[in-house]
């Protein structure tokens, strides 16, 4: 009897908020990457009432465009999340302990009335092999 579950596709969410924190760089391994601390309904009356959605990442394509607005994305901007996929996955850190990392994927978004999607990642051309694999020219020379 299997008692595994079938993999749920995850839902995306759609949320408004402002920017509260922003960091834009690059991964190690040179992808572009912007970084968002989001406020839901922000409200400095009663903090307890905001919902902060921390580490929406933004990766290449969507970050060089947001990277790129003039004048620059700033501190307090309304930014709408109209498709972004959250993410969790537990990890330990140096230390040992036992930690997860989660947030927010965004595909497309909506600043200053203007929309902005991701662009998805295109297959690498044929003429990339993995590590010790030979070309059939290469095979043929031998």
């Amino acid at each position: 009897m299997d008692t595994t579950q079938p993999k749920q596709k995850t839902k995306s969410v759609h949320f408004k908020g402002l920017i509260a924190a922003l960091r834009f760089d690059t991964t190690r391994g040179g992808v572009p990457k912007l970084t968002l601390r989001i406020a839901e309904h922000p409200n400095k009356n009663d903090p307890s009432e905001t919902i902060w959605h921390k580490n929406v990442i933004a990766t290449r394509s969507l970050a060089e465009q947001l990277n790129s607005l003039s004048p620059a994305l700033g501190l307090g901007e309304e930014i709408e999340v109209k498709v972004g996929y959250p993410y969790r996955w537990p990890y330990t850190d140096h230390a040992g302990r036992q930690k997860v990392n989660e947030g927010v994927n965004l595909w497309i978004v909506s600043v200053r009335g203007q929309t902005f999607a991701a662009k998805r990642q295109k297959e690498k051309p044929d003429g990339n092999t993995k590590r010790g694999e030979q070309t059939a020219a290469e095979s043929s020379d031998r």
